[in-house]
């Protein structure tokens, strides 16, 4: 009898575990159901003394939670009599005191679950941080525990203790389910409707959810389902599809962008989801039952992931020193044996070889500074600060080349998105800043790492075990011929398959040698097929009046100006991966250059990559990053383009100071030509630039619809010889009429 006193005392006010049966005086106390005084019997059975309602704990609690299955209310009279650990009042008490009067002294709450624990602390919820698990407390009406529910921040797989049970008031039109209860907290403080646990297939059965939803609109708010079926979505859905008046799922990644749901929702995101949950009405849910889960979808997220970078499960990974992995969507890190257990994920490669070791850079500390600092380590903030750096170290002849070489260092970071990922190369003479150039993309590329003189095994151990961005400097150095192996293995690592092949003892083993790598040389490569596979940038001597910093890691704050380039890159690939992926899948299949070049199949393929991270980058911003690629594409396969465009405005300056001028008057408008005296373009900025005023004139011949010859200017100036520009023709993206507009008055 006294095991059944346990449950009662949990809702019947002024009852005590400890209370002793006296001959003619049964433990009694306040009815929970009415203005009447309960008692209970040798045989743990209550009656209330007016009412006269009466029976077993099961009946009980039946009265108290309506939705309770014949199952549920077995599991929850088993746990309640046995003064379970996990329920104690007592110890529920104390963890939840700790947590609260801890939570200010440290982050690991908002460093765990992304949001401020001042939302929860009126809460029965708290985090254990000693093994990062939540837990939250279902509590009776006297406020003692009934139901416990613990999880892992952001995993989809909870412990119950006791049974889960669902109490609602009033006659809702609409409910809601979710995740965890972490989630459904928040959730019910921006919303006037009822939020839910969604239960997994054992839960299932406590409560008749058939019947809680008969009738309203249902909303599932859920992630995306891995695992056993258990805990997926679609044993409850299949379970109550036929019973609601409308079920609509919608899964938190693409509406927060891989954000997690509860960093996401505030209550202006909380008003776009209602907006996307009236645009889904109409929508068919898809479902699955065990087998079809197991045999298609389980099975086919059950995928390798290659430790130091990978792409699986619509997230983005990083191996880091200690072994752990770091992953997206939300952001969070992890056991490797977790990533098989949790997330289907079987990690290959050698995480104990000695070049992993000494070539990984993240760490665990290193993860909780990008963790807590996303909020500065923008995009834009990222390319602007590595660009900067670059341009202070190194002399392009193209200003925007920079911008192409900081966009190559950021998509190392994320390239394992994309089908194939072209190489940078530097040519040039020595002395033009190559090896410094290569330094810098070592120190601020993934694992970056350089090299010279590496044997071909060596280079596919390095980039197999680091995913590294790996600086091959000195390459004339060895054979580049089209039947050299170290050339085939270049030419084979610039797509995602691409492997090597090597005996290990008695086995075979494959590499993976997909990597981005930046290449210099002073000769060329000598293999056409590994030329197309490369951005070649040409190296020149700097101009003697342009200062240059000299490039020392060691030097002031360099270390952390680099440190904070590799933070901003790994949040780069951690936030904004899947961004970038709709962007690349959105690309045109031809891309056309400011000078009109088309960059189609190969030339495509390389570029596409870094054109998705430069529209990332100006998202919402001015389109700088995007411009300066394109130019600087063009200064690569099209030199002579900026040649023109330089002449091209300096003619246009000329006109347009010529326009302003009231002394001007030699020129004339004829036949829809604008005449200028050929003897007026001695001295100009233009002529100065092509060598003089014949060089001037012979270049004005090539440009489209130019005519040349006398032309009758009026009685003081009489007939000149004189060229001829179409009012139509752009000059510097401007008409000639427009640029003459003070003269021709139009």
């Amino acid at each position: 009898m006294s095991s059944d006193l346990f449950l009662y005392e949990r809702y019947i006010e002024g009852l005590s575990a400890g209370t002793s049966f006296q001959k003619g005086s049964p433990p009694r106390g306040g009815s929970p159901f009415s203005d009447d005084m309960i008692v209970i019997d040798r045989d743990g059975n209550f009656t209330c003394q007016r009412s006269g309602l009466q029976g077993s704990p099961e009946e009980f609690l039946r009265k108290l939670y309506p939705y309770l299955t014949d199952e549920g209310l077995k599991r929850a009279v088993q746990v309640e009599i046995s003064d379970e650990f996990d329920l104690n009042k007592a110890r529920v008490e104390s963890e939840l005191k700790h947590f609260r009067s801890e939570c200010s002294k440290t982050d690991d709450f908002e460093i765990e679950c992304g949001i401020d624990p001042e939302n929860v602390l009126q809460e029965p919820l708290w985090l254990d941080d000693s093994i990062r698990q939540l837990n939250y407390v279902q509590m009776s009406p006297l406020g003692y525990p009934v139901c416990r529910i613990t999880w892992r921040p952001n995993e989809r797989k909870e412990e119950i203790t006791g049974a889960l049970r669902v109490e609602i008031s009033g006659d809702p039109k609409r409910i809601w389910f979710v995740e965890d209860c972490l989630q459904a907290v928040l959730f019910q403080q921006l919303i006037q409707e009822p939020v839910f646990l969604r239960p997994n297939e054992q839960a299932l059965k406590w409560n008749d959810y058939e019947r809680l939803v008969s009738g309203r609109d249902v909303v599932c708010i859920q992630g995306d389902d891995v695992g056993d079926f258990t805990y997926t979505s679609y044993p409850f859905i299949n379970l109550i599809a036929s019973h609601t008046k409308s079920l609509i799922s919608l899964r938190t990644m693409p509406l927060t962008a891989g954000r997690s749901f509860v960093r996401w929702l505030n209550p202006e995101t909380c008003k776009q989801l209602l907006r996307e949950v009236e645009k889904s009405r109409v929508k068919t849910l898809r479902t699955y039952d065990r087998a079809m889960y197991h045999s298609y979808i389980e099975s086919e997220s059950n995928q390798p992931l290659h430790f130091p970078q990978d792409c699986q499960m619509h997230m983005y990974w990083y191996g880091t020193k200690e072994g752990l992995l770091v992953h997206s969507n939300p952001i969070n890190i992890l056991e490797s044996k977790e990533a098989q257990k949790k997330k289907c994920l079987k990690v290959v490669a050698d995480r104990n070889s000695a070049i992993q070791q000494e070539g990984l850079r993240l760490t665990k500390a290193e993860f909780l500074n990008i963790r807590s600092s996303q909020n500065q380590l923008k995009p834009r903030r990222t390319y602007e600060q590595l660009k900067a750096l670059i341009d202070r170290h190194i002399y392009f002849s193209d200003h925007s080349l920079s911008g192409l070489v900081a966009l190559y260092v950021i998509g190392g970071y994320l390239y394992k998105l994309f089908p194939a990922y072209g190489y940078l190369r530097l040519n040039g003479e020595a002395g033009t800043g190559k090896t410094t150039l290569l330094n810098i993309i070592a120190e601020c590329g993934f694992n970056g790492t350089l090299q010279s003189q590496i044997t071909k095994a060596g280079l596919a151990e390095t980039v197999h075990n680091l995913s590294c961005t790996i600086c091959l400097d000195e390459v004339e150095k060895r054979s580049i011929a089209a039947a050299d192996e170290y050339v085939q293995l270049l030419k084979a690592g610039y797509k995602s398959d691409g492997s090597y092949s090597k005996m290990s003892g008695k086995n075979m083993i494959q590499l993976n040698v997909y990597s981005p790598k930046a290449i210099a040389s002073i000769d060329p490569l000598g293999d056409e097929a590994l030329d197309s596979r490369t951005l070649t940038i040409k190296t020149v001597l700097k101009p003697p009046k342009v200062e240059l910093q000299e490039w020392d890691i060691d030097i002031g704050h360099r270390s952390n100006e680099v440190i904070t380039v590799r933070r901003g890159c790994y949040a780069f690939g951690l936030f904004h991966h899947q961004v970038v992926e709709k962007l690349y899948r959105k690309l045109p299949k031809s891309i056309r250059l400011p000078s009109g070049m088309v960059l189609e199949n190969r030339r495509r393929q390389i570029v596409a990559p870094l054109l998705a991270i430069a529209q990332l980058i100006d998202t919402n911003e001015k389109p700088v990053a995007e411009s300066c690629l394109l130019n600087a594409l063009d200064a690569i396969w099209n030199p002579d383009h900026d040649q023109k465009q330089a002449r091209y405005k300096l003619l246009h300056d000329s006109l347009s100071q010529w326009s302003k001028d009231e002394a001007f008057t030699a020129y004339r408008e004829k036949d829809g030509l604008l005449y200028i005296v050929n003897d007026c373009w001695e001295g100009t900025p233009v002529a100065m630039k092509l060598g003089g005023k014949k060089n001037t004139l012979k270049w004005f011949d090539s440009l489209p619809g130019v005519k040349k010859g006398p032309v009758y200017l009026g009685s003081e100036l009489e007939t000149k010889s004189c060229t001829g520009f179409p009012l139509d023709l752009k000059v510097h993206k401007r008409t000639v009429r427009e640029i003459f507009s003070r003269k021709l008055g139009s």
